[in-house]
């Protein structure tokens, strides 16, 4: 939750859509449209999964963290990375061993995160 600055400490403030937009993405604009926009790929990836069921459609969770990335905190983007890997695995096809669900999961939480990160460190 937001803090705000004259608040008694202990007052929990409600959670504005401004808390959740990076710096420069907070100034100007629409403030829900970035979050509307990674939350409603993110959907549309996983249905997408869910719906093919012959290959993993996982790597396309990239586009949605690439927009978090972004315009959103860098908090929220790598909690997304959490919810897009337990999505990738939920909806993706079955495996054949554990060790292939641990090795694929691992893989895609290694993208995922580079992803992120590269594009918050090096996108202004």
């Amino acid at each position: 939750m937001q803090v705000m600055a004259g608040t008694p400490p202990g007052t929990v403030t409600s959670l504005s859509s401004r808390s959740l937009l990076r710096g420069e993405a907070a100034v100007g604009g629409p403030h829900w449209l970035p979050v509307v926009l990674v939350f409603g790929s993110i959907g549309a990836v996983a249905y997408a999964d869910f719906i093919v069921t012959g290959i993993s459609l996982g790597y396309l969770y990239i586009l949605p963290l690439g927009i978090s990335a972004m315009f959103l905190r860098s908090q929220v983007s790598y909690g997304l990375i959490a919810v897009c890997v337990f999505l990738h695995d939920l909806f993706g096809p079955p495996y054949s061993s554990p060790e292939a669900r641990i090795t694929h999961n691992l893989t895609a939480l290694a993208a995922f995160t580079f992803v992120v990160y590269v594009i918050q460190r090096y996108v202004k």
